[in-house]
């Protein structure tokens, strides 16, 4: 929905400059203009955020999940192993290990969401500009893709 609404604005913002454009346009007509505008971007951003919070939201419940079965597996230990196991190590697995995956599940929603969304931009590009605009968007959004990915890759193997 948020997406959805950055397409509608991104839109709109033509219709505004068409509005500047028009000597004979009335002040009331920008003034709905510039209202719907607004209201346009805060429910983009409202949505927007509800998808980050639910990211979040999922991440956390994650988190509980992990540190309960740990806990529950060293509750299970006996005296001597529990004397024999360091607690910084059991530290250190809580806070980051579980972390990273923490930090991965936030994203997880756009999973989902992001294919669409592309698909659904690659639709409005086209119908609205023109299909071949829309391919050299689609071919500019896999090349910056690769490039990302490549860099990560090479990051990756410079760190370890």
């Amino acid at each position: 929905m948020s997406d959805l609404g950055m397409l509608v604005y991104s839109f709109f913002i033509s219709l505004l400059i068409g509005y500047i454009y028009d000597a004979e346009a009335s002040k009331a007509k920008g003034g709905y203009l510039l209202a719907i505008f607004i209201a346009i971007c805060f429910v983009s951003n409202l949505f927007n955020n509800a998808f980050f919070f639910q990211g979040y939201f999922n991440a956390i419940n994650m988190r509980k999940a992990i540190v309960i079965a740990l806990f529950n597996k060293v509750s299970k230990l006996s005296l001597k192993s529990l004397a024999e196991t360091n607690t910084g190590k059991l530290i250190t697995l809580v806070s980051s290990d579980i972390f990273v995956v923490e930090r991965n599940m936030q994203f997880a929603p756009m999973i989902i969401s992001a294919p669409i969304c592309n698909i659904a931009t690659y639709i409005f590009i086209g119908f609205v500009y023109g299909w071949k605009y829309s391919g050299i968007i689609f071919g500019l959004t896999v090349i910056l893709v690769a490039v990302q990915f490549s860099l990560a890759v090479k990051q990756r193997q410079l760190q370890g």
